[in-house]
């Protein structure tokens, strides 16, 4: 809406965006993971045009990172545990609904380690590119920053803005974000109530837009709440506190069952 789609009715992109995500879960796990594969292909080969036609259009200036950690070590620690250790770490608290359709739990950790890893790679190589070509400041107060890095693409008056690439890198990170959340909550939802989880994956959907268009009217909405609000009310009780107790629960059951047999 900011960028491409900006006298378009956001009714209309909101019921066909959730649209398009719900017929993405309604696939099932081996649907989602085949499109990742090919969301993440595009993804890196975006990423990689974007940072060579800022090389050759002399955008990139490394010693725009400098001086490195000036404030010391505490604030980047703030940041983490504050914000970064939620989005989108927390969130892999979502894919233990697909825990049993991964086969043994040495496949499932594998799988784990290999996207906490790659999600961090591209994390960093994506502030890297808005650090060096813009500077940490302007950075640090940009919306998009790395729509505003991709603004920067000049190569002979001929190459030039190039943010559909930047727009299609949040478009497909947000739908396969959307896919995953709606179908691992309509599979814990089925697991409650009995039923399969694609009865629940449209009205489901229906919903998600209803309370999107609800929740924030605009930008500078989604931002605070997303940022402050949320992580305090949902990212902290749903993926560390219910988690870390159901955890222990299971150790305690755990403990009494080989106890009862021994």
């Amino acid at each position: 809406m900011t960028t491409l789609l900006r006298i378009t009715p956001i009714e209309i992109v909101v019921v066909l965006f959730v649209l398009v995500v719900a017929y993405a879960a309604h696939g099932g796990a081996r649907t989602l993971g085949k499109l990742s594969e090919a969301i993440i292909g595009l993804v890196v080969l975006f990423f990689i045009c974007i940072a060579f036609l800022l090389l050759l259009s002399g955008s990139l200036e490394p010693q725009r990172m400098l001086p490195f950690l000036s404030k010391g070590i505490m604030p980047l620690i703030k940041t983490s545990f504050s914000s970064s250790l939620w989005v989108p770490y927390g969130e892999l608290i979502v894919f233990l609904v697909m825990f049993p359709q991964m086969g043994k739990k040495a496949a499932f950790r594998k799988a784990g380690m290999a996207a906490i890893l790659s999600a961090g790679v591209i994390l960093a190589f994506s502030d890297l590119l808005q650090i060096w070509s813009m500077g940490m400041e302007y950075e640090k107060y940009s919306t998009f920053p790395l729509l505003d890095a991709a603004r920067l693409i000049n190569i002979s008056d001929f190459i030039n803005r190039m943010d559909a690439l930047v727009a299609l890198i949040i478009i497909f990170g947000v739908f396969l974000k959307c896919a995953i959340f709606l179908y691992a909550g309509a599979k814990g939802i089925s697991v409650i109530f009995g039923k399969p989880s694609k009865t629940y994956i449209y009205p489901f959907a229906l919903m998600i837009g209803a309370l999107s268009l609800l929740v924030s009217h605009n930008f500078a909405e989604h931002t605070e709440e997303g940022l402050h609000l949320v992580i305090q009310y949902l990212h902290i009780p749903f993926q560390l506190v219910i988690p870390l107790l159901t955890a222990i629960w299971i150790w305690i059951l755990s403990k009494r069952r080989r106890g009862s047999s021994e």
